[in-house]
């Protein structure tokens, strides 16, 4: 199971209104960051960023971003400013 992901795909399968289906609006670069932080944490393969770019595409169907940036900080770190291990995994440097 991707660990990265663990939290977010909590999050995003959590109380979510079917409004939220609709909406987009992730921008490229909270795709990536997502990505990259999941293959720090799972592996630097092709495979790995398969898995990984498919999560947060899932995640986006189902949370909008807004939401997604307020839950963030409830799996383990309140910014990227913050140190520590799970603060590199959730906010890649």
């Amino acid at each position: 199971m991707i660990r990265a992901g663990a939290c977010a795909v909590a999050l995003a399968l959590s109380a979510v209104p079917a409004s939220a289906q609709a909406v987009n609006d992730y921008p490229t670069n909270a795709r990536v960051e997502y990505a990259f932080a999941c293959m720090a944490t799972n592996g630097q393969t092709r495979d790995m960023l398969d898995r990984c770019s498919c999560a947060i595409d899932r995640i986006a169907e189902v949370l909008p971003y807004a939401d997604y940036v307020a839950r963030k900080p409830s799996c383990g770190c309140a910014r990227p400013q913050e140190s520590g291990p799970a603060c590199s995994a959730a906010w890649p440097q």
